[in-house]
């Protein structure tokens, strides 16, 4: 599984994308983003598009235009995985657990995933 190596512009917006529910245009990124330029916004977008990194979800009429929404091909969960492959989970969750205490609920689904 090799390392997905991203620059931090586009580690900033596939976290976005991570971070909603919903596929979003450039726009919309860029509006509910402080600090990010259309230009930049979507160069990252086309270059996670070449990497297969992202994908356009729909083609939506954005006003009068034409607007591609955006979503992630991978969760956080797969990303990380592809980050660490040699990643101790047991030492991981143990370190986890002792440093935010996982909930009831958190471990009943460990359990139940074992």
């Amino acid at each position: 599984m090799p390392k997905i190596k991203l620059t931090n512009k586009e580690h900033e917006l596939l976290q976005i994308l991570w971070d909603t529910d919903q596929a979003l245009t450039a726009k919309q990124i860029v509006d509910n983003y402080p600090g990010l330029v259309m230009s930049t916004t979507q160069t990252t977008l086309r270059n996670l598009l070449k990497r297969n990194l992202i994908r356009v979800d729909k083609v939506d009429f954005s006003g009068r235009a034409l607007s591609r929404t955006y979503a992630a091909n991978l969760t956080m969960e797969e990303y990380i995985v592809k980050q660490y492959p040699k990643m101790d989970i047991v030492a991981l969750l143990k370190r986890y657990n002792k440093a935010h205490s996982m909930t009831e609920d958190q471990k009943q689904a460990l359990k139940d995933l074992l």
